[in-house]
Parts: C-alpha cells; structure tokens; sequence
C-alpha cells in the first residue's frame, strides 16, 4: 500500500538531475580543497558540526533580540523512505563517488537532521554569479555555493565561510540535503536541494572535462542545478522525516545522511551531542533579557527526546554561569573578582573577567555517556572536571572559545571558574584570529599588527588575573610590619585549614608541622582508658573543605584506638592562626570558627553542635565539622578522655 507521500511525488515530481561542477579555465577549488580546509582538528567530526551549525543558526536570527529554536534530530529512514530517495533526489549517480550503490546497499539509512527555528531561511540569488538587489539576502550562495565568504552580519559566529565543510565531513557518504522556508516578495517560499564533496575526476573522451568533486542535485537550468520549489521542496523534506514548518514559520534543516556515529551507538552519539551542545553554548541559556534563554536547544533519537543535561547541575557549569553574571554585569560576587583587561600602548580596554571560587564537591564526575571502555575513551563527553581551574574564553555572540586552564588553587578542596569576554568593539580582531574551527584564538592568524597584539596580550593578561585569583592574597607590608607578618597575609584568602596535636612551639611552627603530619596522618592527645591502655587519636588524611548546608565547613576524619568497647570523650578546640600564634581575643562581631556537628563515616550525625562529643571506640572514623570563617586560617586540636 502506498502512502499519500509517495502518491504525492510520484505524480508531481521528477527525479531531480546532477550538476557537476567543472574547474574554470583560470582554475578553481577541489571538493577535497574545501574539506581540508578544516585542516586535521582535534575535535571529532560531530562536534565540528555542531559547533559550525549552531553558530549558522545564531547569525541567521531574524531579530536581533528573537530567540533561536536549535534541534538535533536523529533517526533511520524507512525502506520505503529509501527507495523514492533513490529514484527521485538520487537518481543520477555522482561519479567517483559511487553513491547510489552506497545507498542501495545500506541495511539502514541513517539521518541527522538539524533544524532552526526563528531564523531567516536561505534566501536570495540562487547562483554564485548572480548580483542580489538592493536589500536582498545571499543567504543560500553563501551555504551552498560560494567558498570563503565571511557573513556580513555583525557580532556574528562564523568568520571565514569554510567551516560548510564539517557539515560534509560529519556525512560517511559526504552527502546532505538541504530544506529550506524563507521570505521573499511578501510571501513565505521553500527550497530543496542535495549536494555533495567527492574526488575530482574527469569527463569522458578527448574532449572531456576537468571536474572539481563538487555536485548539486536540483533542476537543471543552463547547466546549474537550481534547488526544487514549493510542494515538492515541501514533499522531499517530508519524504526525509524533516519537520514540518507552519504558516509564515522560516527556517532551514539540514540533513546528514549517514553520518559518523561511530564508534559510539547512535543513542550515545545522540546524548553525547547534547553534552557538546552545553558544554559550549551554556552562556545562550541565560545571556537573553532578564537572564533568559536567546536560544534554546533539544536532541532526538527516533522520535524520543533526550533530554539535555541541566546546566544546574552539568558539572563547572554552576560556577562558569555565576562567572559569566559577573563579567556582564561586572559586579564580583563573595570568594570572586572582577578585572577589566587592558592593553597600556595603545591604551585600550580588551574585555572583562569575571571570576568565582567556591568549595569543591571532591567528586570526580562520570563520563555520563557510556561504560567505561574502548567507546568512553574512544569519545568522551566533554565537560569540566574537579578541581576546576579554568577561564571560558569567548566574544560577543556568547559562544565558548575554548576553556583556558589557570593556575590552580593552593588547596585543591577549592574550585573556581573565570569568564572571559571580548571587548565588543574589538569583536573583529578576535572573530579573524579564530581558525576555520573556531576553537582557539591564534594571534598569529592577524596581519594587522594592533590586532595581534590585543589578542596576544588578552590571553597573557587573562592567564596573570587567573594566577593572581587563585594565589593567596597577597599585601605589600608597611615599614613597620615583619616579613612574617607578610608571610602570614599570604596564607590568607587560600582558605587553608590545618590539624594539629597539643604542644609547645610557636603557632607558625605548629601550624607547618601540622600541615605535614597531617597529610601522614597525625596523633591527636589521649587519656588512659579503662584497663590501663591509653586513648589515641589519629588523624585519617588531609582536612576537606566543603559546604555543610549553607555553611563553609572544614571537614576532618579521625580514627580512636584503646581498649575494645570503652567510650572516649572527645574534645575539639578551634583557632584561628594568627603571625604571633593564635587570635586568643576575637575583633567585635568577627566569626569565629565553631563545631557545626559530629558524624559517622557513612555520614549519619552523631551529635549537632558542641564542643565534646561521647564516641565509642570502634574499628572506623569518625568525623568533626567546623564552621570556616572567611579568609582566615583555622586550626584544630582534639584531646580524648575516658567517657565512661
């Protein structure tokens, strides 16, 4: 039984024709030059595509305060969605690139199909030499014919007009179609066309021509295939599973035929897609009016949607977000900084960062994509990894660079994550310094040499800020002040708890020896328990600083040894490290560090709050929080006696 589908383009359309590109007599470009563009990336080939056709999608907005819908569908096509493939866009085949054959024998034929909503469409001329009137868009030559044009919208995300090419590069078969809905003369058009990048070759006979590897499948008009309109483009895109667009909805789908899923299943390229989506467009979720999305983005795998990790929870992505408010606003949240980024000859301001610390989390996120294995390591899910230590780099459209990597903290139970973005004005320099990839700034790509030296000299700049963030703060001492006090002002701002047992020597003494027991474990003070056998203490690893509800905590293990069965009284003393010793006399209204509660290793609290705590002496840890005070240094002592 056939569908309405089938019925439709049985009776309405014929099978489209091959244009295959010829060199010019002055020369031209192969299809492999186009696919070498991109040169040998480090990135895979579906995140080349992504990252290529979100930053189409953005600049081809119809508004420039309208949001843009982004969707990445997945699916295979049916047998019978096969076959009128086959006899309608594909009935002529491409030489050297055998791509019938390929279809015919696919047990599946699989398609990406990625779409924009609230976007312009690819309208305009439809041939490459064709002159567009006053106000016309070149929309569908930039994509589908022309080589190397930039876009001539500003603040814009693509710079060198060959990144078209990973769409190509994503397909096994080096093949996609092309649907597209767009304003032209007061009314709401559609297009379809299919094309492809094979290897050059030559024409038949003594006469025979050089051919470039480039093809378009449309209707033949003077030699150039022109894309397929109305009904039919509408029927084709249908016939290709691609969403149907409603009343003067404008937009454009691309399709990927057989693309590179492997070495990952599909459902796990799908999900691992979704990573990529917010591991570099995150800032698009919150950089509309109010803080609201400008654009939105949803995955599928045949028909069943995959949700999107939240960026609430992805992990670093909290902390870049809460950088990224700052930048904007360039207000420094508590635990953050605020720097503008200048160049002094010639004086010029190069953009902002923004800076957070936060306490760690200490858990080393999971792949989230697959089991470990050949396929985890094969294609990780890209995401940030604790401790966090990095500076998202980005311009004016808010898409993410790269993550530059900053000096760590002094202590790792500390993470902290800086933003930082272009100078608006200067958003052409480093748009130019982007390599076709548009994955790094390479300064070096400039001719113009103010404009080399903004670049280089943000990335140098933006690399101090990030070692002076995450040093301990740092004062220049008056006259009268001692190098130790100088010693001591560095410590603070690092957050740097320590543990220590009761003895003579002078605090700072203490304090050092301390830090270094306590990464081998120290002994605390003990009592002699019941049946003689003295009550010990010992230190189970470094301290932990982390969150205990809404409070910064100091959290640190211990272990009891005595006699089996007897109880221990322990008691914690708490101290904040000053140059001479220890603060005996707190300012008025300084906080000062306080036992927040006592628990068991599985986490279980034992007893809330107090100084002493009734512990059975028992084959495992145990645990004391205490409260941290901002910028300052915290010992802890604990002495153990009999409980009974």
């Amino acid at each position: 039984m056939r569908t309405g589908l089938e019925c439709s383009l049985e009776g309405r359309a014929m099978p489209l024709q091959i244009e295959s590109e010829v060199f010019p007599p002055s020369g031209g470009t192969a299809a492999v030059g186009v696919l070498n563009q991109l040169g040998r990336p480090s990135s895979d080939r579906l995140m080349l595509l992504i990252r290529e056709a979100v930053q189409n999608s953005w600049d081809a907005r119809k508004t420039e305060g309208g949001q843009v819908l982004f969707r990445v569908d997945g699916y295979a096509l049916s047998s019978e969605a096969k076959h009128h493939l086959l006899q309608t866009v594909f009935a002529e085949d491409a030489p050297k690139l055998a791509l019938r054959a390929k279809l015919a024998e696919a047990e599946q034929l699989q398609v990406l199909a990625l779409s924009d909503f609230g976007t312009v469409g690819l309208g305009g001329p439809t041939r490459g030499d064709v002159v567009a009137a006053q106000g016309e868009p070149t929309h569908f030559v930039d994509f589908l014919r022309n080589l190397g044009r930039p876009p001539d919208r500003v603040q814009s995300g693509g710079t060198y007009g060959f990144g078209k090419a990973a769409y190509y590069l994503a397909s096994s078969l080096q093949t996609i179609c092309v649907y597209s809905r767009y304003q032209a003369g007061g009314m709401v058009r559609s297009r379809f066309i299919a094309a492809a990048l094979g290897d050059q070759f030559e024409g038949p006979g003594s006469s025979g021509r050089k051919h470039t590897g480039r093809h378009w499948w449309g209707r033949l008009s003077e030699d150039v295939a022109e894309p397929v309109a109305g009904g039919e483009a509408d029927a084709l895109n249908s016939l290709l599973g691609g969403p149907v667009r409603e009343g003067e909805q404008t937009g454009t789908t691309v399709f990927i035929l057989q693309p590179w899923f492997e070495p990952l299943k599909p459902e796990q390229a799908m999900e691992r897609l979704g990573r990529v989506l917010l591991h570099y467009f995150w800032p698009k979720l919150i950089d509309g009016p109010n803080g609201a999305p400008s654009m939105q983005f949803a995955t599928s795998w045949q028909g069943d949607d995959i949700p999107l990790p939240s960026p609430d929870q992805a992990p670093g992505l909290p902390l870049m977000m809460r950088a990224f408010r700052s930048a904007v606003s360039g207000t420094a949240e508590q635990l953050g900084r605020v720097e503008d980024i200048r160049s002094l000859r010639p004086d010029q301001q190069l953009g902002r960062v923004g800076f957070v610390k936060t306490f760690a989390t200490g858990v080393t996120p999971a792949q989230g994509l697959v089991e470990a294995g050949e396929e985890a390591e094969a294609l990780p899910a890209p995401q940030l990894r604790s401790p966090i230590h990095h500076v998202a780099l980005m311009r004016a459209p808010h898409f993410v660079v790269r993550y530059l990597e900053g000096a760590p903290l002094s202590y790792d139970s500390m993470d902290y994550a800086g933003v930082f973005i272009a100078n608006e004005d200067l958003d052409p320099a480093f748009a130019n310094a982007e390599p076709p990839t548009h994955d790094d700034w390479v300064h070096d790509l400039l001719a113009d040499k103010h404009e080399r030296s903004f670049v280089r000299r943000s990335l140098a700049r933006v690399k101090e800020a990030a070692k002076a963030f995450a040093a301990p703060v740092s004062q220049e001492a008056p006259p009268y002040v001692s190098a130790s006090m100088v010693d001591f002002a560095r410590l603070l701002g690092g957050l740097i708890p320590s543990v220590e047992p009761p003895g003579g020597g002078d605090g700072r003494q203490r304090e050092r020896d301390s830090e270094e027991r306590g990464s081998r474990g120290s002994r605390g003070g003990g009592r002699e328990g019941r049946g003689g056998a003295p009550l010990q203490l010992e230190f189970q690893g470094r301290p932990k600083l982390e969150m205990y509800g809404a409070v910064p905590a100091m959290k640190v293990s211990f272990q009891i040894s005595g006699p089996a069965g007897s109880t221990a009284a322990v008691t914690a003393t708490t101290k904040i490290v000053i140059p001479d010793g220890f603060e005996t006399d707190p300012p008025q209204g300084a906080s000062q560090p306080v036992v927040l509660a006592w628990t068991a290793t599985d986490g279980t609290v034992i007893q809330d709050k107090g100084a002493s705590c009734k512990l059975a002496v028992l084959d495992q840890p145990y645990t004391v929080i205490v409260s941290m005070p901002d910028e300052a240094v915290v010992s802890l002592s604990l002495d153990a006696d009999d409980g009974a």
